[in-house]
C-alpha cells in the first residue's frame, strides 16, 4: 500500500512512465521506507489504474510490434 502513496506523490508533479516514477523513487531513498522494485512498481500502477485513481495519458508503439504507457497522470474527476 505505501508503494501506490508514492506513485501518486510523484505523479503529482509530473506525468510520468512508470520507468521514471522508479528512478525519481531510487533517486529520493524512498527503497528505505518501501519496497519498490519493478515488478512492485508495476503493480502498484496497474492496481492504481484499475482502481481509477491514475489513468494512461498517452500509449505509443514499440519495436516489437506491442503498444505501452508512455505517461501517466492524476486521474481528473
Amino acid at each position: 500500500m505505501k508503494a501506490e502513496f508514492f506513485i501518486l506523490g510523484v505523479l503529482h508533479r509530473a506525468d510520468l512512465h512508470p520507468y521514471e516514477i522508479k528512478r525519481r523513487l531510487t533517486n529520493a531513498l524512498v527503497e528505505c521506507y518501501t519496497d519498490v522494485d519493478v515488478g512492485t512498481l508495476y503493480y502498484a500502477v496497474r492496481q492504481l489504474a484499475k482502481s481509477g485513481d491514475i489513468a494512461p495519458r498517452r500509449s505509443e508503439k514499440v519495436a516489437r510490434g506491442g503498444c505501452k504507457a508512455t505517461c501517466l497522470n492524476k486521474h481528473q474527476g
